[in-house]
């Protein structure tokens, strides 16, 4: 569809309450700390991220992790209920539509003052560091930067006789493309496409390839009607065609890999993170 992806950004950033005298390496001059983690992912993620922390805690005596981790969809509810009670985890993952509004309530703690006697940067790029400043204060550690992606089913395509998506090819040959797949496959519940339509990744590489994002440098919407308007008619004339998921499909898919309509063999491309 374009060569020019939507970076998207994760990182890890420290609770406000409870962890000023305990911040990572800071905490080794005190004896048995504990430090609650909590993440999202996949089981393949949380043993990764447990294996991360064994390492930490094998170079630092005294320090002890508590992991916690739920999917996607459960844990933005859950760190915004503990957050109101002020029960959040010492470390926690915050994605970049989060972090503004968790670091301007006070929720987490610039981290300015361990850098760099404690928080060691110097490998990391600036932008890579920028991601996780608010008001031009440090709020969160970048674990990684990734893209927006098309993720497709070459085998099941080629075995249609039709040919895979391209980074050269437009939206509308996409939805093209699609609707031959529905078409070819004549699968009771099985599509070419999911249904993007609220699938806010896939909007925004729209949104770029017009020369707009989702917002302004001054946090103000950075699109207008017209744009909206192009993009729900886009996804409302492939239902017509039959060429992406019905609702009570795409109603399975709950925002993690394992639940992707790609997965689930109902469909045949989706839109997905680089990094899944």
């Amino acid at each position: 569809m374009t060569d020019r992806l939507l970076t998207r950004r994760s990182m890890i950033a420290a609770a406000a309450a409870g962890v000023a005298g305990l911040a990572w390496s800071a905490a080794r001059a005190q004896s048995d700390a504990r430090l609650r983690m909590f993440w999202w992912g996949s089981k393949e993620r949380a043993e990764r991220t447990e294996k991360a922390n064994l390492l930490f805690q094998k170079h630092s005596p005294g320090i002890t992790i508590a992991g916690e981790t739920l999917g996607w969809t459960d844990y933005w509810p859950r760190v915004a209920t503990q957050a109101a009670a002020r029960n959040v985890a010492d470390v926690l993952q915050m994605d970049y539509r989060y972090i503004f509004e968790y670091a301007r309530r006070g929720a987490l703690l610039a981290l300015d003052g361990f850098v760099p006697a404690h928080l060691k940067l110097g490998d990391f790029s600036a932008a890579a560091v920028d991601s996780g400043k608010v008001d031009g204060k440090l709020y969160g550690i970048s674990l990684g930067l990734n893209s927006t992606a098309l993720m497709y089913d070459q085998a099941a395509i080629a075995a249609l006789g039709l040919k895979p998506p391209s980074a050269t090819m437009s939206w509308a040959e996409i939805g093209a493309l699609a609707g031959e797949i529905t078409k070819a496959a004549k699968r009771s519940g099985y599509t070419g496409l999911q249904d993007a339509a609220r699938y806010e990744p896939a909007l925004e590489v729209w949104l770029r390839q017009r020369g707009k994002a989702l917002y302004t440098e001054d946090a103000k919407l950075g699109f207008d009607d017209t744009d909206m308007a192009e993009w729900f008619a886009f996804w409302s004339d492939l239902r017509k065609q039959g060429a992406c998921a019905a609702p009570e499909v795409q109603a399975l898919d709950m925002g993690e890999i394992d639940s992707s309509l790609l997965t689930l063999g109902k469909v045949a491309i989706v839109f997905a993170h680089s990094n899944q």
